[in-house]
């Protein structure tokens, strides 16, 4: 009997590609009993290249009476239920992320063409999808794989842009399909379409148009893939709040998708077989060692529910203006997924990251223009401000004495521990900061110099 094994890898594209394929994950299954993948809904188109012998056999819905469909290798646009693929304890492949605008770029069609349905890979990119599989089988490393993916994917998209396949994904929609995947679903829709300045009718229109759902049933997905995340992982941070809402039910999550629980493993003819439990509860208590934190928010940032979370080795680009870093002890840096400037968001960062006390720093970003409107003063520690672009004066106030420094770009100056401080800048300008994360006090700005020398309340101290 062949021993049980389950192997894979996963890849970022290449950087050509980014806007068009998430991921790369490849696959290599063995020594399992027989039965039936579920594959949840979720926020991207789907590939899946089989690399065995034996073709998939796909069914658009689990345990409903849809028929199993064999494939080489598929193609699935974005879906409101689980799919079911059967194998028989035996599976290689490599399995192909596509945001939406993926679809027009590789395919020549927008995503709405392929949403709830399953087709034939060669169906849409012809003999490059044989060339595709062949030379997948061939290579005998997942890294020349995923090689052999930018290659050819690249090729797709270079032959794509050489034809006519009308306009392209608007810049509105695609606008709304990364909002609603940053909230991961917690979103009105009225103020999202206020965001974009359509109306709520208008926007449903044109992103079930190019994308096949609705953005209140692509909303819907995005919450239960993200409740089947959390229950898969098992993991909470401590100091975490549980509010139910409609973006986190406590029923169990239907969705319209037709899994009412987190997608496993199933045996043929039995219930499903996971780790995890369906959703169908309040979460226990939240364990240590995870720092996915859920706040309510204001309507207003178009986002319901903000997900806050400390990312643990990430190697993607990060944007420093939405997304700080923070430096910790034992030498980590480690982006701040989901960082807002909402009172509980900034209580959950200091809860998450309390362990590194006075050591802990925030490096971002700011954009800006005039005089700011505050004194600040980090009593935990020194603060690095960097000029990246135009002209920033950091006014200090020391004994009584006002310090005044212009920097450049390129230039730098450290506001020493406990000192306040205000920030101007001089037309359009950008600077980076390196920030304790301990206890910073404000003041309003009035007049040149600190209101006074009490702290306002931190934080943590307000939590």
């Amino acid at each position: 009997m062949e021993d049980r094994s389950v192997t894979g890898a996963g890849a970022r594209p290449a950087p050509a590609l980014r806007q068009y394929v998430e991921s790369y994950v490849g696959f290599d299954l063995r020594g399992l009993p027989a039965g039936v993948h579920c594959g949840p809904p979720g926020r991207a188109l789907t590939v899946v290249i089989s690399l065995s012998d034996a073709p998939l056999g796909v069914a658009a819905g689990v345990d409903d009476g849809s028929p199993v469909t064999r494939f080489g290798s598929v193609a699935g646009g974005l879906m409101c239920r689980s799919v079911a693929i059967h194998h028989d304890g035996r599976h290689r492949g490599v399995l192909v992320a596509l945001t939406p605008l993926g679809a027009r770029a590789l395919y020549g069609m927008p995503a709405a063409e392929l949403a709830r349905r399953l087709v034939p890979l060669d169906e849409l990119l012809g003999a490059l999808a044989v060339e595709l599989s062949d030379r997948l089988r061939a290579a005998r490393t997942w890294a020349v794989r995923f090689a052999v993916l930018d290659e050819l994917l690249l090729r797709a998209v270079v032959r794509g842009s050489q034809g006519d396949h009308g306009h392209g994904v608007r810049p509105e929609v695609a606008q709304a399909w990364r909002l609603l995947v940053a909230a991961r679903g917690g979103v009105q829709v009225g103020a999202l379409a206020g965001e974009l300045g359509w109306s709520r009718r208008y926007l449903t229109e044109r992103f079930r148009g190019e994308l096949g759902l609705s953005p209140k049933t692509f909303a819907r997905v995005l919450r239960f893939a993200h409740a089947h995340e959390l229950a898969a992982s098992g993991t909470r941070c401590r100091g975490a709040r549980w509010q139910p809402s409609p973006a986190t039910p406590t029923r169990p999550i239907s969705c319209g998708t037709g899994a009412s629980s987190p997608a496993g493993h199933r045996r043929p003819g039995g219930a499903a077989k996971s780790s995890s439990e369906p959703v169908s509860r309040r979460p226990s208590a939240p364990r240590a060692g995870c720092c996915s934190l859920f706040f309510k928010t204001a309507p207003t940032r178009c986002r319901t529910i903000v997900g806050m979370r400390l990312v643990e080795h990430e190697t993607d680009p990060l944007d420093l203006r939405t997304t700080p870093v923070h430096l910790g002890r034992g030498s980590r840096a480690r982006p701040v997924e989901g960082f807002a400037w909402d009172p509980e968001v900034l209580q959950a960062y200091t809860a998450a990251v309390a362990a590194d006390g006075a050591e802990g720093r925030m490096v971002m970003i700011f954009d800006g223009e005039g005089p700011g409107d505050h004194w600040e003063s980090h009593p935990a520690g020194d603060e690095l401000v960097v000029c990246l672009t135009g002209s920033v004066t950091v006014t200090r106030e020391v004994d009584g004495v006002s310090d005044r420094v212009v920097l450049g770009p390129g230039e730098a100056t450290v506001n020493p521990a406990g000192v306040w401080h205000a920030v101007d800048m001089e037309g359009p300008a950008s600077l980076l900061s390196v920030t304790a994360t301990l206890g910073t006090d404000h003041r309003p700005r009035s007049g040149t110099r600190p209101a006074g020398h009490l702290g306002t309340t931190s934080p943590e101290e307000g939590a």
